[in-house]
């Protein structure tokens, strides 16, 4: 695995259900019991609206085992039979699924070792890689991989989708007759609630004063200086802007007009500043796609690749573990 890892904001949100977590788990359970040993084997990936949020998610589905070789400390998958798997499942589920590799660390933690560091590395592709260990105390690391422009590599969470209950009558009259609202507080004529969280278009540039505001600032970037926390603080407010952007769009909140302004004013911004990025322009016809299936970075255009490569490791942090390295936000 890469050495250098960035700190590139990680915006996959992964998904799985009970009955497929506890199907990986049973597995793990068997291989502790009759043998001691650790076992391993594939997960397929797909996008998905999530069940209660509706924002498009990561779901990690269809558990199997495939022929292998395993001991207390190690398990290996046949290639022949991984081989078999992907053709199989490239069937079944079409030739744009994606797939995870998931092992088990039965009574020990849920770390990456030598061994399953090696073995990420191995996945190495033009794109990125999913990797999960699991324990028989139900803990997990779930590592994102990415290969290209600049490899990095972090741990995610993994929300599992428990069975419950819906609601009854009875929560939702109580919900009606206690809970309200709060009044929004009127900012550069833009609506806020009291936590500054946004419930209409609105840019960073028209924050609040108590909220840190790197758009606003006069000063151009020195290009020069080996200091980048300046880039790295602009650069996280464009991707966290563009996110709150984008999920107001597929909440059908803003119209493209409105797209449209915010677009021109943080690209005004991005200027002053002397950022060498730009938001290109989106025709209205694809605004709602991209805006479902795009992640904000994917809505940057820097001036060069020497630029991009630039932000991406003014944000990148080495963390060196004991179980190896670990991306940071």
């Amino acid at each position: 695995m890469a050495e250098t890892l960035v700190k590139k904001k990680q915006n996959r949100r992964f998904i799985i259900a009970e009955d497929a977590w506890y199907t990986m788990q049973q597995y793990a359970q068997i291989a502790y019991d009759k043998d001691k040993d650790e076992i391993s084997g594939m997960l397929c990936l797909r996008k998905i609206d999530h069940p209660i949020s509706g924002d498009r998610v990561w779901e990690l589905f269809d558990p199997v085992i495939l022929k292998q070789e395993n001991t207390s400390t190690t398990t290996e998958l046949d290639k022949d039979a991984l081989t078999d798997y992907y053709v199989k499942m490239g069937m079944k589920h079409g030739p744009e699924t994606r797939f995870c590799w998931w092992h088990s660390h039965h009574t020990m933690g849920a770390f990456w070792s030598g061994t399953d560091l090696n073995e990420i590395n191995a996945w190495k592709n033009e794109s990125w890689s999913l990797a999960l260990v699991i324990n028989l105390f139900e803990e997990y690391c779930l590592n994102v991989s990415t290969w290209d422009p600049v490899e990095h590599s972090e741990d995610v969470p993994l929300e599992i989708l428990r069975n419950k209950p819906a609601y009854t009558k009875k929560q939702v009259k109580e919900y009606d007759e206690l809970c309200d609202k709060p009044a929004p507080v009127v900012v550069n004529n833009y609506h806020w609630t009291n936590k500054y969280k946004q419930v209409n278009q609105v840019g960073l540039w028209s924050k609040p004063k108590q909220v840190t505001n790197h758009l606003m600032k006069d000063d151009r970037l020195d290009w020069t200086s080996e200091n980048t926390k300046e880039h790295k603080d602009l650069h996280n407010e464009v991707v966290e802007d563009i996110g709150d952007t984008l999920h107001e769009i597929t909440q059908g909140n803003m119209k493209y007009e409105e797209y449209t302004t915010w677009r021109n004013a943080l690209n005004s911004r991005l200027h002053a500043r002397n950022a060498k990025m730009m938001i290109p322009k989106i025709k209205k016809a694809d605004l709602q796609d991209k805006a479902t299936t795009d992640f904000p970075e994917d809505w940057i255009k820097y001036s060069d690749k020497g630029i991009e490569e630039y932000y991406m490791l003014s944000t990148s942090a080495i963390e060196h573990g004991g179980y190896g390295y670990y991306g940071l936000y």
